[in-house]
């Protein structure tokens, strides 16, 4: 375990970074290597590897930070904000579809304690209510997972016109949100967000 009291030098510090940026690195290229995979169940080791490396790298920054010699990245940075407004989420909405097949809309809603309210609406099934199939603390820390602070705000693939459409719009009890979107593009881990809202495939 690191000591408070023990001190780095120059050429230590130099190192850690080095190791830091190693580390970003590795977790960039197998995001990569993830979102271009063709079946998810390709990606499992692919995944418990970027774990690993995700570990690696908290341990790292808990270092620098301690020695006061870190600086956050922008999507670090970002991502912190929203996990800090994600413990007082609203709802959450995940709309996918396409423009000939129409739109679905799966609303999860969250009340006090653990509460959580699934809505679903489609526009040849009507609207329809569903037990969410975890519980609220359990969902936020699943929506932390998604590193949302990663995420670009939008995503498209130009080279298609119609296909697949989809967007993820948090509310908070601020009134504020956070939304993104996409058109024939997807974050690495969007089948993560599939299995948070109940989608299968």
């Amino acid at each position: 375990m690191d000591n408070a009291n023990e001190r780095y030098s120059d050429k230590e510090i130099e190192e850690l970074l080095q190791m830091l940026a190693d580390e970003r690195n590795a977790i960039e290229i197998l995001k990569s290597e993830i979102s271009n995979a063709i079946y998810p169940s390709a990606t499992r080791e692919m995944r418990r590897t970027l774990a690993e490396h995700r570990e690696t790298l908290r341990s790292l920054v808990w270092i620098l930070k301690r020695r006061g010699g870190y600086e956050p990245t922008e999507a670090e940075r970002r991502g912190e904000a929203i996990e800090a407004k994600l413990e007082n989420i609203r709802e959450a909405r995940y709309e996918y579809g396409g423009f000939l097949g129409g739109f679905t809309y799966v609303t999860l809603i969250f009340g006090e304690g653990e509460a959580v309210k699934k809505q679903v609406f489609s526009r040849r099934d009507g609207e329809r209510e569903e037990p969410a199939f975890a519980s609220k603390e359990s969902l936020i820390s699943e929506l932390k997972g998604l590193y949302l602070g990663e995420w670009r705000a939008s995503y498209v693939n130009h080279a298609i016109l119609d296909g697949f459409q989809w967007s993820l719009r948090l509310t908070f009890a601020d009134g504020g949100e956070e939304v993104f979107e996409g058109s024939n593009a997807y974050p690495y881990n969007f089948y993560d967000l599939k299995r948070i809202f109940g989608i299968n495939g």
